[in-house]
C-alpha cells in the first residue's frame, strides 16, 4: 500500500490527462492498483475534459 505522499496525483500528469484524455484513461488503467487515489484523479480529469469538449461542440453547433 502506497503512503500518502506517493498516492498524490502529479500536476503534470493531470494536465496531460486534460489535454489528451486517452492518456488519462491509460494512466488510470495502469496505475489503479499501485496508486489508486492518483489514478482516480487522472480518470476524473480525463472525463471532465471529454465532457467539456462535448458541451463545447454542442454549444458551437447550436450557435453556428
Amino acid at each position: 500500500m502506497p503512503n500518502q505522499e506517493e498516492d498524490k496525483a502529479s500536476m503534470g500528469l493531470c494536465v496531460l490527462s486534460f489535454i489528451i484524455p486517452l492518456a488519462g484513461i491509460i494512466l488510470w488503467a495502469i496505475k489503479k492498483n499501485e496508486i489508486p487515489n492518483a489514478a482516480k484523479t487522472y480518470l476524473k480529469v480525463s472525463l471532465a475534459a471529454i465532457a467539456i469538449g462535448v458541451a463545447l461542440n454542442i454549444l458551437l453547433s447550436i450557435l453556428f
